[in-house]
């Protein structure tokens, strides 16, 4: 399987920021991490209210600072120039 290539930040394709705002309509905060200016990791994070908002959590992580209490999920995104898509891997 082609797990395609990182993403260069000189020249971000159409595909990833398309693949980011709708990761950005679901989740309000995120970040983004590079290394040697390729997008390695997209970080987002879902408030935590209560305890209903973890309890059929079977895996994750749980953040907090002090603007609050989150969730926090890890994508990864690789693109893919022969279909021109950016997928999230594992």
């Amino acid at each position: 399987m082609n797990n395609g290539s990182a993403i260069l930040t000189d020249a971000i394709p159409r595909a990833f920021w398309t693949w980011f705002s709708e990761l950005k309509r679901k989740y309000p905060y995120g970040t983004i991490e590079l290394n040697r200016s390729e997008i390695v990791v997209c970080r987002v994070r879902t408030p935590v209210e209560d305890e209903h908002a973890i309890e059929k959590l079977g895996f994750g992580k749980i953040v907090y600072d002090s603007s609050g209490c989150f969730l926090e999920r890890t994508f990864r995104p690789r693109y893919h120039s022969k279909e021109d898509v950016v997928k999230t891997m594992p």
